[in-house]
């Protein structure tokens, strides 16, 4: 099982329904990393979105990677991120080979710059 548990204060200490453990995040967040853990189930589909001066990093931007799982009906963060003060920062440091940015859409968080899949 993963032992880096999602922790975000925004949230309120919930209970893995799949291993126990106490974490902070989206209420399914633990018992799909949990399940990927145990099955060895590969996400069907990662992104990662970019943020300006998010609420958890008001000083700069970060990107965070979410993952789809076939059968999910939501993609949900993993604990990867990646920081920077300005964009270009973030941008440089994200894996390579990704296919290039989408920008926000309307419907967005205004703290959404892009997503890069």
């Amino acid at each position: 099982m993963t032992t880096d548990l999602y922790q975000d204060d925004r949230f309120p200490e919930r209970q893995c329904d799949y291993c126990n453990r106490r974490y902070r995040g989206p209420a399914v967040y633990c018992s799909l990393r949990c399940a990927i853990a145990d099955s060895g189930t590969v996400p069907v589909l990662a992104n990662w979105t970019v943020y300006e001066r998010p609420r958890d990093y008001p000083d700069g931007y970060i990107a965070r990677k979410w993952v789809i799982l076939r059968g999910a009906a939501e993609p949900f963060p993993t604990n990867e991120i990646v920081v920077g003060t300005t964009l270009d920062d973030v941008r440089a440091k994200l894996p390579p080979g990704l296919a290039g940015p989408l920008l926000r859409n309307d419907d967005d968080d205004p703290k959404i710059v892009e997503t890069w899949w």
